[in-house]
């Protein structure tokens, strides 16, 4: 019987390049200018630190569109839920996942067996 392992695997060092561009547009861009915002990266997790919801949103296209580039499925992004910070700024909590979770890999497992593909 063959067997096949399934990876997915996001890449961190592209994780970090993506930020690296994301934190230059906040830099330059003129809707960010005077504004308190920041995405940091410490291993799997990004928080980002917004002045109001407005520019959180506006942070989660800036993600989607710098993880597109850099080849990075904006679906293995996981957000947690937004919470007040100091004043009133957000901070928001952002799960980088790595691999498939057990259960979703014995439906794919099964999906292909089911098959009977040679």
């Amino acid at each position: 019987m063959p067997s096949f392992d399934i990876v997915s695997k996001t890449d961190i060092a592209e994780v970090d390049n993506a930020l690296g561009n994301i934190v230059r547009e906040i830099g330059t861009r003129f809707d960010f200018k005077g504004s308190k915002c920041e995405i940091t990266r410490k291993e799997n997790d990004l928080t980002v630190l917004a002045d109001d919801q407005l520019k959180l949103d506006q942070m989660h296209e800036l993600l989607k569109v710098h993880f597109t580039r850099r080849k990075i499925e904006p679906s293995a992004l996981d957000y947690k839920t937004v919470e007040k910070a100091m004043g009133n700024s957000v901070r928001q909590v952002i799960t980088v996942k790595q691999g498939i979770p057990q259960d979703v890999a014995k439906l794919i497992t099964r999906a292909v067996k089911d098959s009977k593909m040679k």
